[in-house]
């Protein structure tokens, strides 16, 4: 089975996928990681194949950050969300991710709770899916055949 996990470079936000990646792995699974550049070191480290996103350019960046600098409270929870995980970070990774899906045709995508670049684009490709949230945030489309194999490997590792 091909599995592509798919995160946003940040400790937090991969740290938490990555021993359910490298468990799918030693089962005998095809497993990629879908991230940007600077997730490289610490997948390479993991021992896993990274299918390279890219981040936002630096001109994005730093508009977002001004903007969410200047939120409050709530503001800048939903902005964060809004222009930061399902915006710049999701446009920058969504054509890379694209060729990535459409090249290796993975069977199962996992993703953390914030990434969602993945989700928008398995919106788009009709696959039919079931979602499995961990306490650890790790979220995953999977086909329903997958479901309680996958619930019982997550429930394994926590």
């Amino acid at each position: 089975m091909r599995i592509l996990f798919s995160s946003t470079s940040g400790a937090g936000h991969l740290g938490p996928l990555v021993p359910y990646a490298q468990a799918l792995a030693r089962l005998g699974h095809e497993v990629r990681v879908s991230a940007p550049e600077g997730a490289s070191a610490a997948l390479q480290r993991a021992g896993l194949v990274q299918a390279r996103v890219s981040d936002p350019s630096d001109e994005e960046s730093k508009a977002f950050w001004a903007r969410l600098d200047a939120a409050k409270g709530d503001d800048a929870l939903a902005l964060g969300f809004r222009e930061g995980f399902s915006g710049v970070l999701a446009r920058s990774a969504m054509p890379a991710l694209q060729q990535t899906i459409g090249d290796w045709r993975p069977d199962l995508i996992v993703r953390e709770s914030a990434e969602q670049h993945s989700e928008l684009r398995v919106q788009g490709v009709h696959i039919d899916s079931n979602l499995l949230t961990s306490k650890r945030g790790v979220n995953a489309t999977l086909t329903a055949e997958w479901t309680d194999k996958i619930l019982k490997l997550v429930e394994k590792a926590e």
